[in-house]
Protein backbone atom coordinates (compact mmCIF):
# COMPACT_ATOMS: atom_id res chain seq x y z
CA UNK A 1 0.00 0.00 0.00
CA UNK A 2 1.60 3.23 -1.00
CA UNK A 3 1.32 6.49 1.39
CA UNK A 4 -1.33 7.91 -0.50
CA UNK A 5 -3.83 4.82 0.12
CA UNK A 6 -2.21 4.87 3.85
CA UNK A 7 -3.47 8.63 4.26
CA UNK A 8 -6.82 8.03 3.18
CA UNK A 9 -7.31 5.13 4.77
CA UNK A 10 -5.67 6.86 7.63
CA UNK A 11 -8.75 9.67 7.44
CA UNK A 12 -11.33 7.16 7.12
CA UNK A 13 -11.37 6.37 10.86
CA UNK A 14 -11.32 10.00 11.56
CA UNK A 15 -14.70 9.58 13.96
CA UNK A 16 -12.65 7.02 16.05
CA UNK A 17 -12.13 7.56 19.56
CA UNK A 18 -9.77 4.68 19.21
CA UNK A 19 -6.97 4.87 21.96
CA UNK A 20 -3.80 2.94 22.11
CA UNK A 21 -2.74 1.36 25.00
CA UNK A 22 0.98 1.13 26.32
CA UNK A 23 1.44 -2.43 27.43
CA UNK A 24 4.41 -1.77 29.76
CA UNK A 25 4.70 -1.27 33.67
CA UNK A 26 9.05 -0.25 33.26
CA UNK A 27 10.65 1.51 31.65
CA UNK A 28 13.41 -1.15 30.69
CA UNK A 29 15.83 -0.75 28.28
CA UNK A 30 14.39 -3.54 26.39
CA UNK A 31 11.00 -1.86 26.02
CA UNK A 32 9.29 -2.57 23.32
CA UNK A 33 5.75 -1.00 23.48
CA UNK A 34 2.38 -2.93 22.14
CA UNK A 35 -1.06 -1.44 20.52
CA UNK A 36 -3.88 -2.77 20.02
CA UNK A 37 -5.16 -2.81 16.55
CA UNK A 38 -7.68 0.23 16.08
CA UNK A 39 -5.89 3.17 13.86
CA UNK A 40 -5.55 6.28 16.17
CA UNK A 41 -7.61 9.33 14.59
CA UNK A 42 -5.18 12.04 13.48
CA UNK A 43 -7.67 15.23 13.79
CA UNK A 44 -6.46 17.39 16.57
CA UNK A 45 -7.90 20.49 17.36
CA UNK A 46 -4.32 22.45 18.48
CA UNK A 47 -1.21 21.66 19.90
CA UNK A 48 -1.89 22.71 23.89
CA UNK A 49 -4.69 20.98 24.52
CA UNK A 50 -4.97 17.55 22.60
CA UNK A 51 -8.52 15.34 23.51
CA UNK A 52 -7.07 12.65 25.42
CA UNK A 53 -8.31 12.17 28.37
CA UNK A 54 -6.96 13.80 31.82
CA UNK A 55 -5.57 10.69 33.58
CA UNK A 56 -3.20 10.22 30.09
CA UNK A 57 0.37 10.27 31.59
CA UNK A 58 2.28 13.02 31.40
CA UNK A 59 5.07 13.45 28.68
CA UNK A 60 8.86 12.42 30.10
CA UNK A 61 12.08 12.16 29.23
CA UNK A 62 12.43 8.89 29.56
CA UNK A 63 9.57 7.62 28.08
CA UNK A 64 10.51 9.97 25.25
CA UNK A 65 13.77 8.61 24.81
CA UNK A 66 13.08 4.93 24.72
CA UNK A 67 9.90 4.91 22.83
CA UNK A 68 11.41 7.43 19.96
CA UNK A 69 14.39 5.73 19.41
CA UNK A 70 12.21 1.97 19.23
CA UNK A 71 10.12 3.83 16.79
CA UNK A 72 13.11 5.27 14.56
CA UNK A 73 15.63 2.94 15.18
CA UNK A 74 17.74 5.87 17.03
CA UNK A 75 20.40 5.90 19.21
CA UNK A 76 18.77 6.41 22.51
CA UNK A 77 21.23 9.35 22.91
CA UNK A 78 20.03 11.02 20.02
CA UNK A 79 16.54 10.67 21.01
CA UNK A 80 17.51 11.70 24.81
CA UNK A 81 19.52 15.31 22.85
CA UNK A 82 16.40 15.31 20.78
CA UNK A 83 14.16 16.00 24.36
CA UNK A 84 16.35 17.93 26.31
CA UNK A 85 17.13 20.42 23.53
CA UNK A 86 13.50 21.16 22.83
CA UNK A 87 11.71 19.80 25.97
CA UNK A 88 9.97 23.05 26.43
CA UNK A 89 8.16 22.85 22.92
CA UNK A 90 7.88 19.02 22.81
CA UNK A 91 6.00 19.35 26.36
CA UNK A 92 3.65 22.24 24.68
CA UNK A 93 2.52 20.44 21.32
CA UNK A 94 2.81 16.87 22.78
CA UNK A 95 1.77 16.91 26.60
CA UNK A 96 1.05 13.21 26.86
CA UNK A 97 2.69 9.85 26.40
CA UNK A 98 -0.17 8.91 23.45
CA UNK A 99 0.26 12.33 21.93
CA UNK A 100 4.00 11.53 21.22
CA UNK A 101 2.73 7.89 20.16
CA UNK A 102 -0.01 9.41 17.82
CA UNK A 103 3.08 11.55 16.34
CA UNK A 104 5.10 8.83 15.43
CA UNK A 105 2.07 6.31 13.43
CA UNK A 106 1.51 9.29 11.85
CA UNK A 107 5.28 10.21 10.89
CA UNK A 108 5.69 6.17 9.80
CA UNK A 109 3.28 6.88 7.39
CA UNK A 110 5.02 9.58 5.42
CA UNK A 111 8.92 9.51 6.55
CA UNK A 112 11.57 6.98 6.27
CA UNK A 113 12.99 6.32 9.91
CA UNK A 114 16.84 8.11 8.50
CA UNK A 115 14.48 10.83 7.90
CA UNK A 116 13.36 11.31 11.22
CA UNK A 117 16.85 10.70 12.61
CA UNK A 118 18.62 13.67 10.65
CA UNK A 119 15.64 15.92 11.30
CA UNK A 120 13.54 16.32 14.38
CA UNK A 121 11.75 18.90 13.54
CA UNK A 122 8.27 17.20 13.44
CA UNK A 123 8.31 16.95 16.82
CA UNK A 124 8.59 20.44 17.25
CA UNK A 125 5.43 21.43 15.10
CA UNK A 126 2.12 21.30 16.58
CA UNK A 127 0.49 17.85 14.86
CA UNK A 128 -2.18 20.10 13.53
CA UNK A 129 0.08 22.49 11.31
CA UNK A 130 2.13 19.04 10.51
CA UNK A 131 -0.86 17.17 9.64
CA UNK A 132 -2.52 19.82 7.59
CA UNK A 133 0.72 21.04 5.61
CA UNK A 134 1.86 17.14 4.93
CA UNK A 135 -1.57 16.27 3.56
CA UNK A 136 -1.66 19.83 1.96
CA UNK A 137 1.70 18.25 -0.29
CA UNK A 138 0.30 14.76 -0.93
CA UNK A 139 -2.83 16.72 -1.91
CA UNK A 140 -0.94 18.64 -4.75
CA UNK A 141 0.73 16.14 -6.31
CA UNK A 142 3.65 15.00 -4.83
CA UNK A 143 3.87 10.96 -4.34
CA UNK A 144 6.50 11.61 -1.64
CA UNK A 145 7.96 14.60 0.50
CA UNK A 146 10.82 15.12 3.02
CA UNK A 147 10.32 16.93 6.23
CA UNK A 148 12.24 20.42 4.90
CA UNK A 149 9.31 20.61 2.39
CA UNK A 150 6.64 21.08 5.37
CA UNK A 151 7.96 24.34 6.70
CA UNK A 152 8.39 25.55 2.84
CA UNK A 153 4.42 25.00 1.94
CA UNK A 154 4.15 28.86 1.46
CA UNK A 155 6.69 29.04 -0.80
CA UNK A 156 6.02 25.63 -2.97
CA UNK A 157 2.29 26.66 -3.69
CA UNK A 158 3.61 29.65 -5.33
CA UNK A 159 5.48 28.02 -7.63
CA UNK A 160 3.45 26.35 -10.95
CA UNK A 161 3.81 22.56 -11.62
CA UNK A 162 6.85 23.45 -14.73
CA UNK A 163 8.69 24.85 -11.37
CA UNK A 164 8.13 22.30 -8.96
CA UNK A 165 9.73 19.78 -11.26
CA UNK A 166 12.46 21.84 -12.36
CA UNK A 167 13.11 23.17 -9.21
CA UNK A 168 12.21 20.29 -6.10
CA UNK A 169 13.74 17.08 -6.97
CA UNK A 170 10.58 14.84 -5.59
CA UNK A 171 8.48 12.40 -7.18
CA UNK A 172 4.79 14.20 -8.48
CA UNK A 173 1.84 13.09 -10.42
CA UNK A 174 1.90 14.43 -13.86
CA UNK A 175 -0.87 16.98 -13.26
CA UNK A 176 -1.47 19.09 -9.58
CA UNK A 177 -4.91 20.01 -11.27
CA UNK A 178 -5.86 16.31 -11.50
CA UNK A 179 -5.08 15.64 -8.09
CA UNK A 180 -6.75 18.80 -6.18
CA UNK A 181 -10.16 17.91 -8.46
CA UNK A 182 -9.98 13.98 -7.12
CA UNK A 183 -9.43 15.34 -3.94
CA UNK A 184 -12.28 17.80 -4.44
CA UNK A 185 -14.27 15.59 -6.20
CA UNK A 186 -14.46 18.11 -9.20
CA UNK A 187 -15.95 16.10 -12.39
CA UNK A 188 -16.90 16.02 -15.84
CA UNK A 189 -18.03 19.04 -17.15
CA UNK A 190 -17.71 20.56 -13.75
CA UNK A 191 -13.80 20.29 -14.38
CA UNK A 192 -13.22 20.99 -17.98
CA UNK A 193 -15.30 24.17 -17.39
CA UNK A 194 -12.91 25.13 -14.43
CA UNK A 195 -9.63 24.23 -16.32
CA UNK A 196 -11.29 26.88 -19.59
CA UNK A 197 -11.85 29.74 -16.76
CA UNK A 198 -8.68 29.04 -15.48
CA UNK A 199 -6.91 29.16 -18.54
CA UNK A 200 -8.67 32.56 -19.74
CA UNK A 201 -7.98 33.79 -16.41
CA UNK A 202 -4.60 33.79 -16.65
CA UNK A 203 -3.63 33.73 -20.29
CA UNK A 204 -1.74 30.63 -19.48
CA UNK A 205 -1.81 27.04 -19.55
CA UNK A 206 -2.54 24.77 -16.08
CA UNK A 207 1.25 24.05 -15.27
CA UNK A 208 2.01 27.60 -16.20
CA UNK A 209 -0.46 28.91 -13.33
CA UNK A 210 0.82 28.73 -9.46
CA UNK A 211 -0.66 25.68 -7.25
CA UNK A 212 -1.54 28.47 -4.65
CA UNK A 213 -3.87 30.07 -7.76
CA UNK A 214 -5.57 26.53 -9.13
CA UNK A 215 -6.11 25.91 -5.14
CA UNK A 216 -8.21 28.57 -4.81
CA UNK A 217 -10.19 28.07 -8.03
CA UNK A 218 -10.45 24.46 -7.20
CA UNK A 219 -11.42 25.08 -3.61
CA UNK A 220 -14.18 27.97 -4.88
CA UNK A 221 -15.65 25.25 -7.11
CA UNK A 222 -16.17 23.17 -4.35
CA UNK A 223 -17.49 25.44 -2.20
CA UNK A 224 -19.88 26.84 -5.10
CA UNK A 225 -21.35 24.04 -5.61
CA UNK A 226 -21.98 22.83 -2.11
CA UNK A 227 -22.64 26.06 -0.32
CA UNK A 228 -25.09 26.94 -3.68
CA UNK A 229 -23.43 30.52 -3.92
CA UNK A 230 -22.01 32.25 -6.97
CA UNK A 231 -18.54 30.74 -8.10
CA UNK A 232 -17.36 34.97 -8.16
CA UNK A 233 -18.62 35.00 -4.55
CA UNK A 234 -16.29 32.03 -4.26
CA UNK A 235 -13.66 33.02 -5.73
CA UNK A 236 -13.82 36.25 -3.54
CA UNK A 237 -14.26 34.28 -0.34
CA UNK A 238 -11.08 31.87 -1.24
CA UNK A 239 -9.07 35.03 -2.18
CA UNK A 240 -9.73 36.97 0.86
CA UNK A 241 -8.86 33.95 2.88
CA UNK A 242 -5.80 32.50 1.15
CA UNK A 243 -3.06 32.42 3.95
CA UNK A 244 -6.00 30.12 5.79
CA UNK A 245 -6.29 28.09 2.92
CA UNK A 246 -2.93 27.77 2.47
CA UNK A 247 -2.43 26.34 5.81
CA UNK A 248 -5.18 23.25 5.63
CA UNK A 249 -5.50 20.22 3.04
CA UNK A 250 -8.46 20.21 1.38
CA UNK A 251 -10.39 17.11 2.70
CA UNK A 252 -10.20 19.11 6.11
CA UNK A 253 -12.02 21.66 4.37
CA UNK A 254 -14.46 19.40 2.89
CA UNK A 255 -15.44 17.73 6.32
CA UNK A 256 -15.92 21.19 7.68
CA UNK A 257 -18.24 22.10 5.10
CA UNK A 258 -19.85 18.32 5.52
CA UNK A 259 -20.01 18.69 9.20
CA UNK A 260 -21.15 21.74 9.44
CA UNK A 261 -24.02 21.25 7.15
CA UNK A 262 -25.67 18.31 8.10
CA UNK A 263 -24.47 18.30 12.05
CA UNK A 264 -24.98 21.95 13.15
CA UNK A 265 -27.61 22.48 10.10
CA UNK A 266 -25.25 26.08 9.69
CA UNK A 267 -26.36 28.23 6.58
CA UNK A 268 -24.21 28.93 3.63
CA UNK A 269 -23.82 32.61 4.94
CA UNK A 270 -23.04 31.79 8.08
CA UNK A 271 -20.01 28.78 7.20
CA UNK A 272 -18.67 31.53 4.94
CA UNK A 273 -19.20 34.77 7.27
CA UNK A 274 -17.19 32.95 10.07
CA UNK A 275 -14.62 31.49 7.98
CA UNK A 276 -15.67 28.14 9.49
CA UNK A 277 -14.87 26.08 6.78
CA UNK A 278 -11.47 26.92 7.13
CA UNK A 279 -11.25 25.47 10.64
CA UNK A 280 -8.19 22.68 11.25
CA UNK A 281 -9.69 19.94 13.28
CA UNK A 282 -13.35 18.87 11.25
CA UNK A 283 -12.95 16.23 14.41
CA UNK A 284 -13.30 18.64 16.92
CA UNK A 285 -16.79 19.67 15.15
CA UNK A 286 -18.22 15.80 15.14
CA UNK A 287 -16.83 15.79 19.25
CA UNK A 288 -19.23 18.75 19.82
CA UNK A 289 -21.88 17.79 17.79
CA UNK A 290 -21.94 13.80 19.44
CA UNK A 291 -20.55 14.51 22.47
CA UNK A 292 -21.66 17.42 24.28
CA UNK A 293 -25.18 17.25 24.57
CA UNK A 294 -25.30 14.71 26.94
CA UNK A 295 -22.83 16.25 29.13
CA UNK A 296 -24.35 20.07 28.93
CA UNK A 297 -27.78 19.41 28.25
CA UNK A 298 -30.65 19.55 25.46
CA UNK A 299 -31.48 23.32 26.11
CA UNK A 300 -27.73 24.81 26.59
CA UNK A 301 -26.61 22.85 24.03
CA UNK A 302 -28.73 24.58 21.47
CA UNK A 303 -27.77 27.98 22.75
CA UNK A 304 -24.08 26.46 22.36
CA UNK A 305 -23.91 24.82 19.16
CA UNK A 306 -25.72 28.12 17.08
CA UNK A 307 -22.42 30.31 18.09
CA UNK A 308 -19.68 29.73 15.53
CA UNK A 309 -16.93 30.81 18.51
CA UNK A 310 -18.00 27.77 20.35
CA UNK A 311 -17.27 25.94 17.54
CA UNK A 312 -14.04 26.85 17.19
CA UNK A 313 -13.17 25.98 20.33
CA UNK A 314 -11.33 22.41 22.06
CA UNK A 315 -14.13 19.79 22.97
CA UNK A 316 -12.39 19.08 25.67
CA UNK A 317 -11.52 22.83 27.02
CA UNK A 318 -15.26 23.10 26.83
CA UNK A 319 -16.21 20.51 29.35
CA UNK A 320 -13.50 21.30 31.35
CA UNK A 321 -14.69 25.00 31.58
CA UNK A 322 -18.08 24.00 32.25
CA UNK A 323 -17.29 21.72 34.97
CA UNK A 324 -15.54 24.57 36.41
CA UNK A 325 -18.02 26.85 36.22
CA UNK A 326 -20.41 24.56 37.56
CA UNK A 327 -18.34 23.55 40.45
CA UNK A 328 -17.78 27.26 41.49
CA UNK A 329 -21.39 28.02 40.57
CA UNK A 330 -22.92 25.69 43.19
CA UNK A 331 -23.89 23.62 40.31
CA UNK A 332 -25.74 26.15 38.05
CA UNK A 333 -24.63 26.97 34.56
CA UNK A 334 -26.56 30.37 33.02
CA UNK A 335 -26.59 31.88 29.99
CA UNK A 336 -23.75 34.32 30.71
CA UNK A 337 -21.25 32.14 31.71
CA UNK A 338 -20.84 31.02 28.13
CA UNK A 339 -18.55 32.99 27.62
CA UNK A 340 -15.97 31.97 30.08
CA UNK A 341 -15.70 29.07 27.61
CA UNK A 342 -13.43 30.33 25.93
CA UNK A 343 -11.11 31.36 28.23
CA UNK A 344 -7.78 29.54 28.80
CA UNK A 345 -8.70 26.78 31.53
CA UNK A 346 -5.82 27.79 34.10
CA UNK A 347 -6.73 31.53 33.43
CA UNK A 348 -10.05 31.30 34.41
CA UNK A 349 -9.04 28.69 37.51
CA UNK A 350 -6.56 31.48 38.18
CA UNK A 351 -9.45 34.16 38.00
CA UNK A 352 -11.76 32.23 40.17
CA UNK A 353 -9.25 32.03 42.77
CA UNK A 354 -7.89 35.55 42.41
CA UNK A 355 -11.75 36.75 43.06
CA UNK A 356 -11.99 34.32 46.27
CA UNK A 357 -9.22 35.97 48.02
CA UNK A 358 -9.95 39.26 46.94
CA UNK A 359 -10.26 41.48 49.99
CA UNK A 360 -12.07 44.57 48.18
CA UNK A 361 -14.60 42.34 46.72
CA UNK A 362 -15.14 40.89 49.82
CA UNK A 363 -15.93 44.58 51.20
CA UNK A 364 -17.71 44.92 48.35
CA UNK A 365 -19.71 42.81 48.82
CA UNK A 366 -19.60 42.19 44.90
CA UNK A 367 -20.10 38.04 45.40
CA UNK A 368 -23.83 38.49 45.06
CA UNK A 369 -23.69 38.96 41.61
CA UNK A 370 -21.94 35.39 41.47
CA UNK A 371 -18.46 33.67 40.19
CA UNK A 372 -19.29 33.80 36.95
CA UNK A 373 -20.54 37.86 36.39
CA UNK A 374 -17.15 38.29 38.77
CA UNK A 375 -14.64 36.12 36.30
CA UNK A 376 -16.04 37.98 33.15
CA UNK A 377 -15.45 41.24 34.76
CA UNK A 378 -12.85 40.59 36.67
CA UNK A 379 -10.29 43.37 35.28
CA UNK A 380 -13.16 45.94 35.01
CA UNK A 381 -13.92 45.56 38.45
CA UNK A 382 -10.31 45.51 39.56
CA UNK A 383 -9.84 49.28 37.01
CA UNK A 384 -13.20 50.53 39.03
CA UNK A 385 -11.89 49.41 42.42
CA UNK A 386 -8.78 51.16 41.74
CA UNK A 387 -9.98 54.60 40.60
CA UNK A 388 -12.59 54.45 43.75
CA UNK A 389 -9.31 54.44 45.87
CA UNK A 390 -7.38 57.19 43.69
CA UNK A 391 -10.31 59.49 44.49
CA UNK A 392 -9.89 58.29 48.34
CA UNK A 393 -13.43 56.74 48.12
CA UNK A 394 -14.63 54.38 50.86
CA UNK A 395 -15.36 51.05 49.48
CA UNK A 396 -18.21 50.76 51.71
CA UNK A 397 -19.81 53.66 51.27
CA UNK A 398 -19.73 52.58 47.36
CA UNK A 399 -23.24 51.50 45.59
CA UNK A 400 -23.12 48.32 43.84
CA UNK A 401 -25.01 49.75 41.23
CA UNK A 402 -21.24 51.24 40.55
CA UNK A 403 -20.20 47.82 39.16
CA UNK A 404 -22.94 46.63 36.94
CA UNK A 405 -22.87 50.36 35.41
CA UNK A 406 -21.51 50.56 31.83
CA UNK A 407 -18.59 52.43 31.85
CA UNK A 408 -20.01 56.06 30.90
CA UNK A 409 -22.38 55.57 33.70
CA UNK A 410 -19.95 54.59 35.51
CA UNK A 411 -17.68 57.59 34.76
CA UNK A 412 -20.67 59.88 35.54
CA UNK A 413 -21.59 58.40 38.97
CA UNK A 414 -18.04 59.03 39.93
CA UNK A 415 -18.08 62.62 38.97
CA UNK A 416 -21.22 63.01 40.63
CA UNK A 417 -19.47 61.72 43.73
CA UNK A 418 -16.37 63.48 43.45
CA UNK A 419 -17.79 66.89 42.65
CA UNK A 420 -19.90 67.07 45.60
CA UNK A 421 -17.83 69.29 48.62
CA UNK A 422 -19.93 67.37 51.63
CA UNK A 423 -19.37 63.89 50.29
CA UNK A 424 -15.73 64.70 49.02
CA UNK A 425 -14.82 65.93 52.81
CA UNK A 426 -17.30 62.78 54.38
CA UNK A 427 -15.18 60.12 52.58
CA UNK A 428 -11.71 61.36 53.65
CA UNK A 429 -12.82 61.51 57.32
CA UNK A 430 -14.11 58.21 57.15
CA UNK A 431 -11.35 57.29 55.10
CA UNK A 432 -8.57 59.37 57.20
CA UNK A 433 -10.31 58.65 60.68
CA UNK A 434 -12.63 56.05 59.98
CA UNK A 435 -14.84 58.45 61.75
CA UNK A 436 -18.84 58.53 61.06
CA UNK A 437 -19.45 61.31 59.11
CA UNK A 438 -22.81 61.50 60.69
CA UNK A 439 -22.07 61.60 63.71
CA UNK A 440 -19.12 64.52 63.27
CA UNK A 441 -21.33 66.61 60.60
CA UNK A 442 -22.45 69.17 63.53
CA UNK A 443 -18.95 70.26 63.26
CA UNK A 444 -18.81 71.74 59.74
CA UNK A 445 -21.22 73.91 58.39
CA UNK A 446 -23.25 73.03 55.01
CA UNK A 447 -21.15 73.40 52.28
CA UNK A 448 -23.21 74.70 49.38
CA UNK A 449 -21.96 77.34 46.21
CA UNK A 450 -18.96 77.38 46.37
CA UNK A 451 -15.99 76.10 43.81
CA UNK A 452 -15.46 72.69 44.62
CA UNK A 453 -12.25 72.25 43.53
CA UNK A 454 -11.18 74.35 46.30
CA UNK A 455 -11.68 71.42 48.33
CA UNK A 456 -8.56 68.53 47.96
CA UNK A 457 -8.13 65.78 49.91
CA UNK A 458 -3.97 66.30 48.88
CA UNK A 459 -4.71 69.79 50.47
CA UNK A 460 -6.27 67.57 53.81
CA UNK A 461 -3.89 65.10 54.23
CA UNK A 462 -1.04 67.89 54.19
CA UNK A 463 -2.96 69.83 56.70
CA UNK A 464 -3.72 66.61 58.98
CA UNK A 465 0.37 65.46 58.36
CA UNK A 466 1.42 68.62 59.44
CA UNK A 467 -0.32 69.16 62.82
CA UNK A 468 0.25 65.59 63.32
CA UNK A 469 4.05 66.45 62.79
CA UNK A 470 3.81 69.33 65.54
CA UNK A 471 2.62 66.50 68.20
CA UNK A 472 -1.17 67.50 68.18
CA UNK A 473 -3.09 64.44 69.19
CA UNK A 474 -5.97 62.59 67.00
CA UNK A 475 -8.56 63.85 69.45
CA UNK A 476 -7.29 67.25 68.97
CA UNK A 477 -7.33 67.00 64.72
CA UNK A 478 -10.72 65.93 64.93
CA UNK A 479 -12.02 68.71 67.45
CA UNK A 480 -10.84 70.68 64.83
CA UNK A 481 -10.79 68.87 61.18
CA UNK A 482 -12.52 71.74 59.45
CA UNK A 483 -9.50 72.93 59.28
CA UNK A 484 -8.94 70.70 56.49
CA UNK A 485 -11.02 73.48 54.81
CA UNK A 486 -8.18 76.20 54.63
CA UNK A 487 -5.34 76.09 52.60
CA UNK A 488 -2.21 74.22 53.98
CA UNK A 489 0.77 76.41 53.14
CA UNK A 490 -1.66 79.21 54.94
CA UNK A 491 -2.15 77.09 58.38
CA UNK A 492 1.56 76.39 58.03
CA UNK A 493 2.13 79.74 58.31
CA UNK A 494 -0.16 80.70 60.57
CA UNK A 495 1.11 78.12 62.85
CA UNK A 496 4.71 79.25 62.99
CA UNK A 497 3.33 82.93 63.13
CA UNK A 498 1.61 81.92 66.50
CA UNK A 499 4.32 80.38 67.66
CA UNK A 500 6.26 83.63 67.74
CA UNK A 501 4.16 84.83 69.48
CA UNK A 502 3.35 82.47 72.12
CA UNK A 503 5.01 81.04 75.21
CA UNK A 504 7.45 78.27 74.00
CA UNK A 505 6.70 76.15 77.37
CA UNK A 506 2.82 75.45 76.44
CA UNK A 507 2.28 71.66 75.98
CA UNK A 508 -0.86 70.79 77.77
CA UNK A 509 -3.38 69.90 75.66
CA UNK A 510 -5.72 72.97 77.44
CA UNK A 511 -2.98 75.42 75.86
CA UNK A 512 -3.10 73.35 72.60
CA UNK A 513 -6.78 73.59 72.17
CA UNK A 514 -6.56 76.98 72.79
CA UNK A 515 -3.88 77.37 70.44
CA UNK A 516 -5.90 75.91 67.73
CA UNK A 517 -9.23 78.28 68.60
CA UNK A 518 -6.18 81.01 68.38
CA UNK A 519 -5.50 79.53 64.38
CA UNK A 520 -8.37 79.38 63.39
CA UNK A 521 -9.66 82.44 64.09
CA UNK A 522 -6.22 83.80 62.54
CA UNK A 523 -6.88 82.29 59.74
CA UNK A 524 -10.51 83.95 59.23
CA UNK A 525 -9.64 86.97 60.29
CA UNK A 526 -6.72 87.10 58.14
CA UNK A 527 -7.39 86.03 54.90
CA UNK A 528 -9.17 82.75 53.98
CA UNK A 529 -7.59 79.92 52.05
CA UNK A 530 -10.86 79.00 50.52
CA UNK A 531 -13.59 80.02 49.16
CA UNK A 532 -15.63 77.18 51.47
CA UNK A 533 -15.28 79.24 54.52
CA UNK A 534 -15.96 82.65 53.23
CA UNK A 535 -20.02 81.72 54.31
CA UNK A 536 -18.71 79.56 57.91
CA UNK A 537 -18.28 82.76 60.98
CA UNK A 538 -15.97 81.77 63.55
CA UNK A 539 -18.54 82.22 66.68
CA UNK A 540 -20.14 79.35 65.01
CA UNK A 541 -17.27 77.32 64.29
CA UNK A 542 -16.22 77.94 67.74
CA UNK A 543 -19.76 76.51 69.08
CA UNK A 544 -19.85 73.85 67.55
Amino acid sequence: MNSMRLAKCFLKNHFLNARISLKTTTYSTCLKPEFDNNVLDIHRTNTTTTLFNDNDERIDEIFFEQYVSHEFRMDKRDAKKIYFLNDDLIRKHYPTNESIIHLCKFLKLFFTAEEIQNNPKPFLMPFQQLYNRTLLLKEIGFRSIQIPMIGLTAEILKLNLSQLRKHLNYPMEQNCFETICKHLEIYGDAKTNLIVHIENIYGNRLDQISIHDIRIYCAACYLSNCLKISFNRAVHLCRRNSRLLNEINLTTLKMNVTLLQNDFNYSHNKIIHDGLFLMTNPENLSLISTKLRPIVGDHLFENLIIMPEILKLNFKQIIKNYQLIKHKCDGQFFSRSIELLSMDTDQLLSTFDAIESNNDIKQLKLKMFGPDFLALNYQKCLDRIKKLKQEEIPLNQVPLSFFIATDLEFKNMLLDLTNDPELRVRFFLETRFGLDYNQIKSRLYVISNVNTEKYSNINANRIIEFLISMNFDKDLIIQFVYLILFDYKLVKNAYFYLCNRMDKSSSSNLKKEMFLQNLVEHLQTTRPATKILQNISFPNLMSM
